[in-house]
């Protein structure tokens, strides 16, 4: 069956946290298996096109993304890796069970897709982002990751990480931009400002990338994966010991992945097709798409920042 997706926000708005200090793994809200990848090297792809908005050219944009992978690569606990791959041209996300060669995709929307022609089948079918690269989500949304797992399993089969750079319901400049931070800059006090910081491009990255293998929102501010933003912020750079703990935790070093226990902390997320807010969806990791999908029933789930 073809994965229905469920979209996850990241860091769209600052929430009320309770006092709670544990990591929090995503896992279906109808059969409650927890989320995770069976293989330790997880290919990403990054867009050539880069960012329009962003106040650096494209090397220090990739080196930025590049960074954010490593700094979850190098915890010692964990073995998991993430292998770049050479940048591409395709813009498509989501998983296609019947193609061989889907990607984990990193890309920047730009252009809002409510734009799109009138008439334009995609509207209908919800492809208009992988046709034309348009954002597609709320424009209050900073940046979003799918992924697609088997429902049955929780078996992560692939994961796309879209950024927002579309403008406004007017036309306007984008309510968000990336950029790769320069020390010493000043946060901006309007986003779309130029020689000032408004939304960190490795910030942004390091959080949607702790999505990106399994992991939800914890209610813990200093953590990485805490569900809210500030501009100019840089902390989310950086680990904090909960979002080591929930890594190595899900990867332990020479082990198999952890399933997971009733008793171990996780947020449930809504199957079926949603829109905003913060939630998973299920399908399985690209490098086992070939693998195992007959009769399988996949899911999507998106985070947004």
């Amino acid at each position: 069956m073809i994965p229905r997706p469920v979209r996850l926000a990241a860091l769209a708005a600052i929430l009320a946290a309770p006092p709670a200090a544990a990591f929090l793994r995503s896992s279906d809200a109808t059969t409650r298996v927890r989320l995770f990848w069976t293989t330790r090297s997880l290919p990403w792809w990054l867009n050539d096109k880069g960012s329009t908005s962003v106040g650096a050219p494209f090397p220090a944009l990739h080196e930025a993304v590049r960074t954010s992978f490593r700094t979850w690569a190098n915890v010692s606990c964990s073995d998991l890796d993430f292998v770049e791959q050479p940048a591409t041209s395709r813009i498509d996300t989501g998983f296609d069970p019947n193609r061989s060669d889907n990607l984990n995709l990193l890309v920047w929307r730009q252009g809002r897709c409510d734009l799109v022609a009138p008439g334009d089948g995609c509207l209908d079918d919800g492809t208009c982002p992988s046709k034309f690269g348009c954002w597609s989500h709320s424009t209050g949304i900073i940046a979003l990751t799918t992924t697609n797992y088997n429902k049955n399993t929780g078996v992560i089969v692939d994961a796309d990480i879209e950024f927002n750079e579309a403008g406004d319901a007017r036309g306007a400049a984008p309510r968000y931009y990336f950029t790769a931070t320069r020390d010493g800059l000043p946060v901006c006090p309007r986003a779309g400002e130029l020689d000032c910081v408004s939304t960190d491009v490795q910030n942004t990255a390091t959080h949607e990338i702790g999505h990106f293998f399994g992991l939800d929102h914890p209610p813990v501010p200093e953590a990485t994966m805490y569900a809210s933003t500030d501009a100019g912020e840089t902390s989310k750079r950086s680990l904090a010991q909960d979002d080591i703990d929930g890594l190595c935790t899900i990867y332990p070093t020479g082990k198999p992945p952890t399933l997971g226990g009733p008793d171990e902390h996780v947020t449930l997320l809504p199957t079926g097709n949603t829109t905003e807010g913060c939630s998973h969806a299920g399908a399985l990791p690209t490098a086992l798409a070939a693998l195992g999908l007959a009769g399988a029933r996949l899911h999507r789930r998106r985070r947004t920042v």
